[in-house]
């Protein structure tokens, strides 16, 4: 069983696979009486399309209402103060934790299928899994670097719900790992290409007919205890520091060690400390990933990788970015180009 906690300022993203051992039965989940909690829930067909349920939509725009035995699911829930119960769910979080492996069902009759993934020439392939299986061969981490060609971005969200991402070609300061860790549930893009590629242990789940099995603690024990419930912390909120740089923007951060603090649907990552701001978000999003190297592509003099979890618009397009010696840097995000250049458009002084 797990307990999904809202924030009261932030919307929370899990990664998370419905059905294990704790129960004897495993009961479909019924979205729609829990609308006032969860925003909207996704999983992805075996073409890599998104299929959604999302609080206060018509009946005819729901491809589904329940969390089904089997599957792994993109949940997203609202700002707010509630928490719910979930049987059988099991929550993943990028962590050092290990939250178990799919079985075929609780005796461990049967292998787990290990699905050929597939680029497409046409479009980008989007894939829930969970990487751990209890067939017979090892679980051994599965490096990403040496598959840069198939691999666009691969997801995690950690327990406050905000995303960490490997990316291909992304400088290294802008990895938040470069391994499929043994117990973890991962949200993963494909290239547009013709390359094909088995990830031994890795059992993706779709949206379709079926059930993709269930999850344990060990394989060889047939009752796991439960996975820990999950306690989210309070994202931390920085106090702004009125530097001119971010005049006029109503949302601020600070980069400690590399990593930005999340912070209203924004996560990220820096090639040096410092302070970043922007304008609020509202709603929430599937994340969009950016790099936004310092004034030249080549990342020579630094940059930034955000994740925006949030519709991004004219509005909150802006973000400046305030170094330790004073460089205030900004760029308009642009989604469809590969590099967004963040400019120095002046020196504060400290």
């Amino acid at each position: 069983m797990a307990i999904l906690t809202q924030s009261e300022n932030n919307y929370i993203t899990y990664l998370a696979w419905y059905g294990n051992c704790l129960d004897v039965e495993c009961n479909d989940f019924d979205l729609d009486t829990h609308s006032d909690i969860i925003e909207i829930c996704y999983e992805w067909t075996s073409s890599g399309f998104p299929r959604k349920w999302q609080s206060g939509s018509p009946a005819f725009a729901q491809k589904f209402t329940s969390l089904k035995c089997g599957h792994c699911y993109f949940i997203t829930l609202r700002p707010g103060n509630q928490s719910v119960n979930a049987p059988n769910l099991t929550i993943s979080h990028f962590s050092d934790e290990q939250y178990g492996y799919v079985m075929s069902d609780c005796n461990n009759s049967g292998q787990v299928d290990t699905k050929l993934l597939s680029q497409s020439g046409s479009n980008y392939i989007t894939l829930l899994g969970w990487y751990g299986t209890c067939n017979e061969s090892e679980c051994v981490d599965f490096n990403l670097d040496e598959h840069l060609d198939v691999f666009e971005i691969v997801y995690q969200w950690n327990e406050s719900g905000f995303p960490r991402k490997w990316q291909s070609g992304s400088p290294a300061f802008a990895q938040k790992f470069t391994e499929l860790e043994c117990g973890h549930a991962y949200f993963i893009t494909l290239k547009t290409g013709p390359e094909k590629i088995t990830i031994p242990n890795f059992s993706v789940s779709s949206f379709d007919d079926g059930n993709y099995g269930v999850i344990a603690d060990e394989c060889d024990i047939v009752t796991p205890t439960p996975t820990p419930s999950p306690t989210p912390t309070p994202s931390p909120t920085p106090t702004p520091t009125p530097f001119d740089c971010c005049k006029e923007l109503t949302e601020t951060s600070t980069v400690v060690d590399g990593t930005l603090l999340d912070k209203n649907s924004v996560s990220g990552n820096a090639s040096e400390d410092g302070t970043l701001c922007w304008n609020t978000f509202i709603g929430t999003a599937l994340p969009q990933s950016f790099l936004c190297p310092f004034e030249v592509e080549d990342f020579s003099k630094g940059g930034i990788s955000l994740t925006i979890s949030s519709p991004l618009n004219s509005s909150n397009n802006i973000f400046r970015f305030l170094a330790g010696n004073g460089n205030c840097y900004e760029v308009n995000l642009d989604p469809n180009v590969q590099f967004n250049v963040m400019q120095l458009i002046g020196v504060e002084n400290i």
